[in-house]
């Protein structure tokens, strides 16, 4: 997954969090978001690093299932009404 667009919407769809649920913090909390899309599409970050990173999402992944899936759903719903 080297391509930073998918990168990106990989990572906001388990991340899926809004500036209400951060209130003061939501700046470090996209900060977060931005090195970690960095950390997985740059050449110069270590095989190493990337498996961190690819680990801590996939355990946010199953950490906030329910939130992800509420997420989904209010989308989906969204979409079904402006079609």
């Amino acid at each position: 997954m080297d391509n930073e667009l998918n990168v990106r919407r990989e990572i906001l769809a388990i991340f899926n969090q809004k500036r209400h649920d951060y209130p003061e913090e939501y700046d470090v909390y996209l900060e977060k978001i931005e090195d970690m899309v960095h950390t997985l599409v740059s050449s110069e970050s270590t095989p190493e690093e990337k498996q961190a990173v690819r680990q801590f999402i996939d355990l946010e992944k199953i950490r906030n299932s329910q939130r992800i899936a509420n997420a989904n759903a209010y989308n989906a719903e969204q979409l079904h009404m402006f079609n």
